[in-house]
C-alpha cells in the first residue's frame, strides 16, 4: 500500500502558502501554562501525530482500512458507520484503540469526501495556552471525479456529515458552480 507524502504546506483564507508544522500558533498563556513554548507545542503536537500514525499502521487496524477500501466508493461510508464507529465489532476484529485515540466522522468546507479521521486531543494546558484543540489524521474516499473547492471557495462552512455520506454514497448528486 502506498502511503502518500504530506503536503509540505498549505493555502490559507489570505492565499499564503504555510506550512502547518512551522505555523505560529496563537499565544494565549496565562500565569499557569506560561512556560509552555511554541517549540513545546510543535513537540507535544509531533508525539501525538506519530501515535495516531503508529496505530493506523498496526497489523489489525490495516486490516479493516483494506477491507473498507475493497469496497466500492459509494459503501465505504456505511463501513466506516458500521466498523469503524464501533468498539465492540474493533474489539472482535482485535483493533485495539489506544486511551485517547478518536475514531470519528468529520466534513471540511472544501468538501472533500472525508471518510473518518483519527484524532488525539492535546492536553488542556496547550489548548488553553495556543487554542490548538488537536491533532488529526484525515482519510477521504477516492475523488477523481469529486468537486473539491480550493482557494477562496474552500473556506466553507462543513456539511453535516449525514448529508455527506448520504452524498457520497450516491443518493444525491453534487453540482457546483464556478
Amino acid at each position: 500500500m502506498a502511503v502518500a507524502e504530506p503536503s509540505p504546506s498549505v493555502v490559507g483564507p489570505d492565499g499564503t502558502e504555510v506550512n502547518p508544522m512551522h505555523v505560529e500558533p496563537t499565544d494565549h498563556r496565562t500565569e499557569q501554562n506560561a512556560s509552555l513554548t511554541r517549540d513545546d507545542l510543535r513537540a507535544k503536537m509531533w508525539e501525538y501525530y506519530m501515535e495516531l500514525v503508529d496505530f493506523f499502521f498496526t497489523e489489525e487496524f490495516q486490516a479493516v482500512y483494506e477491507e473498507m477500501n475493497e469496497l466500492p466508493e459509494t459503501e465505504r461510508p456505511q463501513y466506516v458507520k458500521e466498523v469503524l464507529l464501533n468498539d465492540d465489532v474493533l474489539k472482535e476484529r482485535g483493533v485495539d484503540v489506544p486511551a485517547g485515540i478518536l475514531i470519528q466522522r468529520s466534513s471540511f468546507g472544501d468538501r472533500r469526501p472525508t471518510l473518518f479521521c483519527l484524532k488525539k486531543y492535546l492536553p488542556k494546558a496547550y489548548q488553553d495556552a495556543f487554542v490548538w484543540q488537536n491533532v488529526n489524521l484525515t482519510f477521504d474516499n477516492d475523488h477523481d471525479t469529486w468537486p473539491i473547492a480550493d482557494g477562496e471557495s474552500a473556506w466553507n462552512k462543513p456539511i453535516n456529515v449525514d448529508l455527506q455520506d448520504r452524498i457520497h454514497s450516491g443518493e444525491f448528486s453534487v453540482e457546483t458552480s464556478s
